[in-house]
């Protein structure tokens, strides 16, 4: 994790097992709020997620993410329950 100069931050997810990964979520960063949630090598808005952002790493994989907090609430919220 490495914050950047706009308050957003980088979030690098690394598997290096054979298997997939337990899911990461913004619990894991003590970000609470509404936040957006970019791919930065896709480069792809996955959208915006007021608690958890959850995500599974492939096997030998590597992702990459910005977070930011949204400033206004979008129309639909994703939130995984």
């Amino acid at each position: 994790v490495k914050p950047l100069e706009d308050g957003s931050l980088a979030v690098g997810l690394f598997n290096l097992s054979k298997d997939k990964t337990d899911p990461r979520d913004l619990d894991d960063l003590d970000l609470t709020g509404l936040h957006r949630v970019r791919d930065v090598w896709r480069p792809k808005d996955i959208g915006p997620f007021e608690r958890d952002y959850r995500v599974w790493v492939q096997p030998h994989g590597v992702m990459l993410v910005r977070i930011a907090a949204a400033k206004e609430p979008p129309s639909s919220v994703k939130t995984d329950d």
